[in-house]
């Protein structure tokens, strides 16, 4: 099968959850035989490198890009109030990516794939003009972002702009879902929440992963636990917050050091007495090998953390609220620890930092779930059965 993926932004590197996840899907669908080529939105906080993109991919299809200017702006935000369309898609539809899509698209590709919400905003139209089975690669439900944002701010003019962006994003998401062919969803937990009339198009496809090609843990002088994301995305900037003001300064009186990486950080999450930041680092390496344990406070967000991936390949223990854990099937006390206030986050850390078996445990028991339930034959398994459904 030819296949076109048209992907929200640059697959390579792998940067963040969002592009392991594409990049997860590109590598599932060649190795089972079939044919890709790829078009990525670049932008100014996601640049296209193609000498990142491997050789397997480069020698089987093409890789196309567009390159956008999408940074918002306060005028931008403004501006928009005068609109119908929402602030967040809004900023990508611009006539070079209409123009290559659906140049690209009319390649008689037997299935096109838009991995990615912003990725899809023309998908309507082109539906119009181009008789090819369309997908949906959800990542996320964008509209919840959005309106958990609003219900966690008390400025009055931002809750009401951001309920507006996200009562104009949900319309704009359930027209793409309408018209697209098929919604392959990232989460299985999330697939409930989805309207009723979507249920006959919608199926479960994870990330295909591979987590034996792990990093063996390096012990380290201190007992040190930690956190990374991308803190441009709301719910990791919250869980950093948290971190720093909560959390950081009661670890410290039981002597657990506390680290933090990531990108897109600001003077709100600088370091202090109490716990260290690296900042962007250049490598996963440079941060997991400085742990021994993941912490992950995130209370908001929809989709799936990729970090928890992150943190098992590298066999780091886990201590993750209820919502930082979803979409992974994984089971407290077997899998992971429970934790959601700073309280239980410091004894669950104790229980780890005292008892080494432990850790093993849990580190083991995610090795061999991840490899059941998201290996290459499990997932191919899936992606066969809903090409299966789609034709």
């Amino acid at each position: 099968m030819k296949i076109l993926q048209v992907c929200h932004k640059p697959p390579y590197p792998n940067v963040d959850g969002g592009t392991f996840a594409e990049q997860s899907l590109t590598r599932l669908l060649v190795q089972s035989n079939h044919q890709v080529d790829l078009l990525s939105i670049s932008t100014e906080k996601h640049p296209f490198k193609f000498e990142e993109f491997p050789d397997w991919l480069i020698k089987q299809g093409e890789v196309f890009n567009v390159k956008l200017s999408t940074f918002p702006t306060k005028s931008g935000a403004v501006k928009n109030l005068w609109s119908s369309a929402s602030y967040i898609t809004s900023r990508f539809k611009q006539p070079l990516f209409k123009k290559v899509l659906f140049e690209k698209a009319t390649n008689q590709y037997d299935l096109i794939i838009f991995d990615g919400l912003v990725a899809a905003i023309y998908l309507p139209e082109l539906k119009k003009t181009v008789n090819t089975k369309m997908v949906l690669r959800s990542h996320n439900l964008e509209f919840l972002v959005w309106e958990n944002l609003g219900k966690k701010v008390d400025n009055l003019l931002k809750k009401g702009y951001f309920q507006l962006q996200s009562n104009r994003l949900k319309k704009e998401e359930l027209e793409i879902f309408t018209q697209a062919d098929a919604i392959w969803h990232l989460n299985s937990e999330e697939l409930a929440t989805f309207p009723n009339e979507l249920r006959p198009k919608l199926a479960f496809l994870p990330v295909c992963i591979n987590v034996y090609n792990t990093h063996l843990p390096k012990q380290n002088k201190e007992f040190t636990v930690g956190f990374l994301g991308a803190m441009n995305w709301q719910p990791n900037y919250e869980a950093g917050l948290f971190i720093k003001k909560d959390l950081s300064p009661i670890l410290n009186t039981h002597q657990i050091k506390v680290l933090m990486a990531g990108r897109f950080q600001d003077d709100s999450l600088n370091a202090n007495e109490y716990f260290n930041n690296l900042g962007e680092v250049e490598k996963q390496t440079d941060f997991f090998e400085q742990i021994d344990v993941f912490i992950n406070p995130v209370f908001s967000g929809s989709g799936i953390r990729i970090k928890i991936l992150d943190a098992i390949r590298f066999q780091r223990p886990i201590v993750s609220s209820t919502k930082g854990i979803e979409g992974w099937g994984l089971e407290e006390e077997k899998h992971f620890l429970l934790a959601s206030n700073p309280q239980e986050f410091k004894e669950q850390c104790l229980r780890l930092k005292n008892d080494e078996n432990l850790s093993k445990k849990l580190v083991e028991n995610c090795l061999n779930h991840f490899q059941s339930k998201f290996g290459f034959e499990s997932t191919q398994a899936l992606l066969n059965q809903n090409l299966k459904n789609l034709f």
